[in-house]
């Protein structure tokens, strides 16, 4: 888990577990304080990762493919319902 603290208050935290079998990390649940947003905050949470790519799965009826899709991720596969959703260091 990393969690990203501003004024002594937690303002954004992500949960994500590597996978050794292929070489990228799996991005489970992430939150941001709104006020934090615009601040590409995710982005650099994630950058902590290292190189490896971080994959999400995202329900192809969620709406959080408008936020992926809108973010510096890339749309990798579609698979048995779900949208596999890339995010790589740039």
């Amino acid at each position: 888990m990393i969690v990203a603290i501003d004024d002594n208050q937690i303002v954004g935290a992500l949960r994500f577990y590597p996978r050794k079998s292929d070489q990228t990390i799996s991005l489970y649940q992430f939150a941001i304080r709104s006020s934090h947003r615009v601040q590409r905050l995710m982005d650099k949470m994630l950058q902590i990762l290292g190189e490896y790519p971080i994959e999400v799965i995202c329900p192809i009826t969620s709406k959080m493919n408008e936020y992926y899709e809108k973010s510096s991720w890339r749309l990798k596969e579609e698979k048995t319902g779900s949208n596999i959703w890339e995010w790589m260091k740039c």
